[in-house]
């Protein structure tokens, strides 16, 4: 029986991801409840954004384009729920968030005041990028935990 407690209590430990965060970044809440953090690019910024987990691929503004100067390397029909159009395709040689980074990051471009009426969300991260980070979004403390490493595994 007592056997059974502890391999109990090491397997709750060792699958809590928290107790593996390596650091954590606060967000802020959108109108909408989306999670907008502020990301750095190529060495510039921050940029206020908004991290979507159900995104496929990330998007900044113009306005990022021209403060990072980040170059065109393509052009691409990107769909949307409420649309499909021709849009830049920008290289990002490095995009931030607290501890971590991410190379070489493909984004496409969208106009000015596309996230928000008032302009100051400036882009969306999506899973190009989110796929690589090891991360758990705690909504009741607003805050993103960043883990270094994955929990051992228990095989049994």
């Amino acid at each position: 029986m007592r056997e059974c407690l502890v391999l109990s209590a090491a397997m709750i430990f060792l699958a809590t991801p928290r107790l593996w965060a390596g650091s954590t970044t606060l967000f802020q809440r959108g109108d909408q409840g989306g999670v907008i953090v502020p990301f750095m690019i190529d060495g510039r910024g921050p940029f206020v954004m908004l991290l979507d987990t159900g995104a496929s691929h990330s998007a900044i503004t113009e306005a990022v384009v021209a403060a990072t100067g980040a170059r065109a390397v393509a052009r691409s029909n990107v769909i949307s729920p409420t649309d499909t159009t021709v849009r830049t395709i920008v290289a990002i040689e490095q995009l931030s968030l607290g501890p971590h980074s991410v190379d070489l990051i493909l984004a496409s471009v969208v106009p000015d005041g596309t996230f928000d009426a008032g302009g100051k969300i400036m882009g969306l991260i999506g899973q190009d990028v989110l796929a690589w980070l090891r991360y758990t979004i705690d909504f009741r403390r607003g805050e993103i935990e960043w883990h270094d490493r994955a929990p051992a595994r228990v095989d049994g």
